[in-house]
């Protein structure tokens, strides 16, 4: 999972592990400067095989 453009660094990364279980991934201390968030997911994997992602969101810091 990947989220950029929304300031002026290369953004944030994080690899999503690939087995039979639902995971909880968060990127954390995304400043947007820019007004814009790019959020994309990319999966290396052999074909036939799939990847399920839902509930995405994007919410405010907690203070």
């Amino acid at each position: 999972m990947t989220v950029n453009n929304y300031d002026s660094s290369d953004g944030q990364t994080i690899d999503l592990v690939a087995d039979n279980v639902w995971h909880y991934v968060s990127i954390k201390d995304v400043n947007v400067t820019t007004g814009n968030i790019n959020t994309s997911f990319q999966m290396d994997s052999p074909g036939g095989t799939s990847i399920h992602i839902d509930n995405v969101r994007v919410m405010p810091a907690t203070k």
